[in-house]
């Protein structure tokens, strides 16, 4: 979910009753506003839907004016999880392609919820959720578990049902953060009637079950559930838009692809082995880039710079090689420290030390300009790039570097790209504020490597801190970093497909709201999907046994420490207490806000790509308003290679098969996984026939050769040759790790702990501690 929602404000809506348990409360209620309110706006036609018997219909108590209690259990829930207890829930699936409906709309009215108050339901008393699911089961179990499997194996999953390894309907239930949030649509009256109305459109993300949940604790009644529509939209078309649609039939990647060549490419019976053993040997020249053609012994990069957006600098560049800050952290991972090959680490440590000795800019101390081989110079140099803090995470632990010259760049990020805007850090990389309170989020700025979160573990851990200027840098960079990440998916939430943009245009307005601009298409071969299923497994691991941790370790002992000191007088004792108190706390709440929304990201993404049908699957990118499919430009049908241009106009090169592969994968889907494998054996396949049209054995040493990849649409110095032979075809794929979201493992910092203030409130509230009098 989104994190637009004032829980405090936000209530709920009207629901008929619709369970009848033997028990009853007695009291009585102020009578409930009629279903058709004031607030009710004049539609064009409206069409009443069914309310269905909601799931738990054990939890609610009728009371004797016909309103529904949900029971607030406190021992079973003390005992289960009060962070996501078990509600009620009306479930609608609707079909998202019926014609003539503009909106549709829920309403309820809320009478009471838990007190605001309340030490340890804080958070109950926003009543419900409402959001759009996808309540399809993943499968609990994994797939290419090992390097010689090829079945599921379900005995590699935690049995606790309670965990999100099992993403089965009923589990989604207890965690509305996998839901679209519905309720910035919500309108509500002083008599706590609420209105949702939910643009049509937004079922065209995949995520098509509408859920409205009621909290324990809470009172409610008349849930009513309309289609506002027109253009011939009736009642005699509500089977239409209510009826259970089948799923959409996967089609075999090959016959995608039939009119290209005639191979069929297969996974059947194969191990995971199998499937790399295949690639590596129709794909050798990807090995041989990276110990030949990625670094050269100065230390510079063979990045095509005509690949790159380098607009208004044309004039400065004549050479066709060079560095571009953009795809330096790519390339220091994919030659990450190889001890079957110690030129791997050589080459890092060269180009680590070029860029820290060529392209630190002297005035600001972030990464800038761009490296042009054939002159032997820094150019553009007033381009400072937004990638610094990408690339400094990436170069630590490179050996023969001096580490404190890349503090200084982490400590120029502090310094320049984290924004203090309405009393809230924002990682803003770039650091441009506009005038009007806009700042731009690029997708790709996001990408950060399986080092990131160790790194700021380690600055507490070690007590490395001291190290960088800013005393708060890890407290700052955390939550700038997840703050702006939940920008990123409040904005790609209100894109009709839930596909995130390459840019995102974030408006900080003077009234304290936001507004949001999504710029350009989704493309699916962005650096963010490219490492985000493999950097996962290790951030979300120092977030939980590294922060968590800390949480679990020292937090309660502080708050012990602080209202003893308290008690004998010692404020300054009670205060550095306090302080670092409220540090673990935020260090905990930042690492899973940061590895969650990810999450709910890449999540959302999946659900699109599960909805769609051998005519706009596997895109290479979408409009992230229509779901259409953007096709690429041509490059060229010369020398035989038109089957390559036109698959790659639709599909898009190496890298955009293998992120698919990734990703499903990493959610453990067999079907769509093993499609995706064909899409990254046809495209290598493909390629290899009609664009290289000769033995794999090349001399990838040779610019010429490279520019023959790039001009082919396959950046083989960037993601689509580095990230395949780094990870695809490594020894490791995501379904072979616990790919889960923390959610579970968020104990104090689920949707109910939104401010970390507040949070600290309470805990010295439940301590007993009430403040000065």
């Amino acid at each position: 979910m989104s994190d637009e929602t004032n829980t405090a404000t936000q209530p709920i809506l009207s629901a008929n009753p619709t369970s009848t348990p033997d028990q009853e409360r007695t009291e009585d209620h102020p009578e409930p506003s009629p279903p058709e309110s004031e607030l009710t706006p004049d539609p064009l036609e409206r069409v009443e839907l069914p309310v269905p018997e909601p799931v738990n219909p054990e939890l609610l108590i009728t009371n004797t004016d016909g309103s529904l209690y949900v029971v607030l259990d406190e021992e079973e829930i003390v005992g289960a999880d009060r962070h996501h207890p078990a509600m009620p829930s009306y479930i609608w699936s609707l079909n998202a392609k019926v014609e003539g409906i503009e909106t549709i709309v829920v309403e309820f009215d809320l009478l009471d919820t838990v007190d605001p108050d309340d030490l340890y339901f804080y958070g109950y008393d926003r009543g419900f959720f409402i959001g759009l699911h996808n309540l399809d089961d993943v499968s609990d179990v994994l797939f290419y578990y090992t390097m010689n499997s090829n079945e599921w194996d379900a005995t590699m999953i935690d049995e606790d049902p309670g965990k999100l390894s099992h993403l089965t309907a009923e589990n989604k239930l207890y965690y509305p953060e996998l839901a679209e949030d519905l309720s910035r649509y919500s309108t509500s009256d002083a008599n706590g009637h609420y209105i949702v109305h939910i643009p049509y459109e937004q079922f065209n993300s995949g995520m098509r079950n509408l859920v409205l949940q009621f909290l324990p604790g809470a009172i409610y009644t008349n849930v009513r559930i309309y289609a506002d529509g027109s253009g011939g939209f009736g009642v005699g078309r509500l089977d239409e838009l209510i009826s259970e649609q089948p799923p959409v039939e996967l089609e075999d990647f090959n016959d995608l692809t039939f009119h290209l060549w005639e191979d069929r490419e297969s996974v059947d019976g194969m191990m995971r082995s199998d499937v790399i053993d295949k690639i590596k040997k129709e794909n050798q020249w990807s090995e041989k880039t990276i110990s030949d053609a990625l670094i050269n012994e100065d230390g510079t990069t063979n990045m095509y710079l005509a690949d790159y957006d380098l607009e208004g600098y044309e004039d400065e560049i004549v050479g066709e090689y060079g560095v571009v800050p953009e795809d330096v952290m790519a390339i220091i991972v994919a030659v990450n420290n190889n001890w079957d090959d110690p030129s791997f680490s050589q080459n890092r440590t060269a180009l680590v030390n070029f860029v820290l000795d060529n392209m630190v800019d002297p005035e600001t101390g972030l990464i800038y300009g761009v490296w042009d081989n054939a002159q032997g110079v820094l150019v553009a140099t007033d381009r400072i790039s937004r990638s610094t803090l990408q690339i400094a995470i990436a170069m630590m632990g490179t050996e023969n570097v001096d580490e404190a010259r890349i503090w200084a760049l982490i400590d120029a990020v502090i310094e320049h790209e984290l924004l203090y805007i309405n009393g809230t850090y924002y990682y803003v990389p770039g650091g441009q504020l506009s005038a009007d309170g806009t700042v731009e989020l690029d997708l790709d700025d996001f990408a950060v490597t399986e080092g990131f979160m160790s790194y700021f573990r380690d600055m507490i851990w070690y007590h490395k801190e001291d190290q960088q200027k800013d005393p708060l840098a890890t407290y700052k960079t955390l939550e700038g970093f997840a703050n702006s990440m939940e920008l990123l998916l409040e904005g790609q939430e209100q894109n009709p497909t839930n596909l995130p943009p390459g840019t995102l245009r974030v408006t900080f307005n003077e009234d304290g709201t936001r507004t949001f601009e999504s710029v350009g298409e989704f493309h699916m071969d962005n650096v963010f999907f490219s490492i985000w299923a493999i950097a996962h497994e290790f951030n979300y691991a120092e977030a939980t046994s590294g922060f968590q941790f800390m949480m679990a370790e020292k937090f309660n002992e502080l708050i012990e420490h602080f209202l003893t000191a308290k008690a004998d007088g010692n404020e300054e004792y009670a205060a550095q207490d306090l302080e670092q108190a409220r540090r673990i706390a935020s260090y905990y709440q930042n690492s899973m806000r940061i590895v969650n929304t990810s999450y709910q990201m890449y999540y959302d993404v999946y659900n699109f790509t599960k909805a769609q049908d051998g005519s706009t699957i596997f895109a290479a990118a979408y409009d992230v308003n229509t779901g259409d499919v953007v096709f690429r430009d041509s490059v060229g049908e010369e020398d035989g290679s038109a089957p390559w241009d036109a698959y790659q106009q639709r599909f898009g090169a190496t890298n955009t098969a293998v992120n698919y592969a990734f990703m499903n994968l990493f959610f453990h889907d067999q079907e769509l996984a093993e499609e995706s494998l064909k899409m990254v054996m046809t495209s290598i396949g493909l390629f290899d026939g009609f664009v290289l049209n000769e033995p794999v054995d090349l001399d990838i040493s040779d610019t010429e050769v490279l520019t023959r990849f790039f001009e082919k649409g396959v950046s083989i110095v960037g993601n689509d040759g580095i990230w395949f032979e780094r990870y695809f075809a490594g020894p490791k794929w995501p379904c072979s790790i616990s790919t889960r979201a923390a959610f579970d493992d968020a104990e104090n910092f689920a949707w109910r702990h939104k401010s970390l203030d507040e949070f600290m409130q309470r805990t010295l509230r439940q301590a007993g501690y009430y403040g000065e009098e």
